[in-house]
């Protein structure tokens, strides 16, 4: 597969050495290669597959709630009004609803942490990190952060970043600093032509007006 520089040749366009660096930076930024986004597309591949893993648990197990609700209903019906087999329908009742329980709480907790751990992961991905163990160190401090998550997008994140990069600054690409452009335009001088007589004062009438020259 042809590089970026090899494309632009073969249209007839070319960057020049003291400009490939510039050039390198800018195109991180703002695009990504066909590898990283192969590599985010396996990624959300595998949390989609978790997700559904997640849920056909989840679904299991509301079918076998669903059977064992109607295991009940028939003991409670065969119970009649024998004290003790009602009392032990009960405690099968009260068990049945905390395994129902505990089995929502677990399947909505692990979509909550998946859905937090990608959001981070795809913020992390539009940043550039100067190595992976770098990247990987702020995924993994950033999910320990437990910032609050809504409609996808994580608030607070910025202030997190912002705070990072303060406390950690070599684990991102350093940011070239431009030095500032002079203006070309040259700058314009004052000169006075013409000359006085001696030493006698001059009146509005003969004095020469200033003219504006450009060097």
């Amino acid at each position: 597969m042809d590089n970026i520089y090899e494309i632009l040749n073969k249209i007839g366009i070319s960057v020049p050495s003291d400009k490939k660096d510039e050039f390198d930076k800018l195109l991180l930024e703002n695009y990504k290669t066909v590898n990283e986004v192969k590599n985010l597309q396996a990624k959300l591949e595998k949390a989609e597959g978790e997700r559904d893993t997640y849920k056909d648990k989840y679904d299991t197990d509301i079918k076998q709630r669903d059977a064992d609700i109607k295991d009940l209903q028939t003991k409670l019906k065969n119970a009649g009004t024998d004290a003790e087999k009602l009392k032990n329908l009960e405690t099968d009742l009260a068990t049945l609803q905390t395994n129902y329980d505990n089995a929502k709480t677990d399947y909505e907790k692990k979509l909550a942490e998946q859905a937090y751990e990608f959001a981070v992961k795809q913020k992390a991905s539009e940043l550039n990190f100067s190595s992976n163990s770098a990247k990987k160190a702020f995924i993994a401090d950033a999910i320990k952060e437990q910032m609050k998550l809504k409609d996808g997008e994580l608030q607070g994140f910025d202030g997190f970043l912002e705070s990072y990069k303060k406390t950690d600054a070599d684990a991102f690409l350093k940011e070239d600093k431009k030095e500032p452009e002079t203006d070309p335009t040259p700058t314009p001088t004052i000169q006075f032509s013409g000359k006085s007589s001696g030493s006698e004062p001059q009146n509005k009438e003969t004095t020469e007006k200033p003219s504006v020259t450009f060097w």
